[in-house]
C-alpha cells in the first residue's frame, strides 16, 4: 500500500478504532464548527503510515480556521498513535511531516521516522529498545567519555519512572543524560506500566522526545 499527500485512503480497522479511542480520552475533537456569520474551524484527521506489527500509526491532525473574506489559516499537529502495555490509547506529538520518508512506497516508513526521533536513535537499534511507556533503555555501544557515577543508584525521570540499578547495574552521568552500564530496571510509580529491566550492556536512558503542538490538540499520557 502506497502512502500519499492526501492520507492512506485505506487502512485496517484497528487504527479507526485507535483514532477513536484517542479522540475519546481528549486528544483532539474532530468536525466543524461555525457561527451565524459563518466564522468557525474544523478539524480532520488523516493518516500517513502504519506498522500492524507495532500497532503503531501517524496520523496529522489538521485545524481550519475560516471566516468569509478572510483566507483560511492552516495548522497540522502530528501524532504517532499506539496503545500502552495495559491497552489504553495514546497520541505521542512527534517532529514529522507528510513529506520524504513519511509519504512513499513505504507504508511503514513514517513510523520508523517517528520512533528514531522519539527515541533519538539509529534504525537499526529500534528492536532492541527497552521501553517503560514513555522512557526507555536505547542501546549504546560504549559509555560516554568523562561519565561521573551517580553514587545513589537511583534516578527518577518524568516524576514517574523510577530507574534503579541492580546486582552489577551503575547509574551514571554525561551531559545532562543518565545512562546505566549492566542489569537494570525501570518501575511506574502509578504501575500503569509493566516493570522493564536490561540484564547486561551499555544504555542510554532516554525520555520519548516530544514535538511542539499548536494547541488544538491534546498529548496523551503514554
Amino acid at each position: 500500500m502506497r502512502g500519499n499527500f492526501n492520507e492512506l485512503k485505506t487502512y485496517p480497522q484497528w487504527i479507526a478504532t485507535l483514532l477513536n479511542n484517542c479522540e475519546t480520552a481528549g486528544a483532539w475533537t474532530t468536525g466543524i464548527a461555525s457561527d451565524k456569520k459563518l466564522r468557525g474551524s474544523s478539524v480532520n484527521i488523516d493518516v500517513y503510515s502504519f506498522d500492524e506489527i507495532r500497532g503503531l500509526a501517524i496520523c496529522q491532525v489538521r485545524q481550519c480556521i475560516f471566516r468569509p473574506n478572510r483566507f483560511n489559516k492552516i495548522r497540522k499537529d502530528y501524532y504517532l498513535i499506539g496503545r500502552n502495555e495495559i491497552g489504553t490509547a495514546f497520541a505521542h506529538p512527534v517532529d514529522v511531516r507528510a513529506a520524504g520518508r513519511v509519504v512513499g512506497d513505504d507504508v511503514t516508513a513514517g513510523v520508523t521516522l517517528a520512533l528514531c526521533r522519539i527515541w533519538a536513535c539509529r534504525e537499526q537499534d529500534l528492536d532492541d529498545i527497552v521501553r517503560n511507556g514513555d522512557v526507555a533503555f536505547v542501546p549504546i555501544p560504549e559509555l560516554p567519555t568523562g561519565a561521573e557515577l551517580v553514587e545513589s543508584n537511583n534516578i527518577t525521570i518524568r516524576d514517574s519512572h523510577h530507574v534503579r540499578g541492580l546486582r552489577d547495574g551503575k547509574i551514571y552521568q554525561a551531559n545532562g543524560k543518565y545512562y546505566i552500564v549492566g542489569s537494570a530496571k525501570i518501575e511506574h510509580a502509578k504501575r500503569q506500566h509493566k516493570t522493564v529491566k536490561t540484564k547486561e550492556g551499555v544504555w542510554r536512558i532516554q525520555a520519548g522526545l516530544r514535538s511542539r503542538t499548536w494547541g488544538f490538540t491534546a498529548p496523551t499520557a503514554d
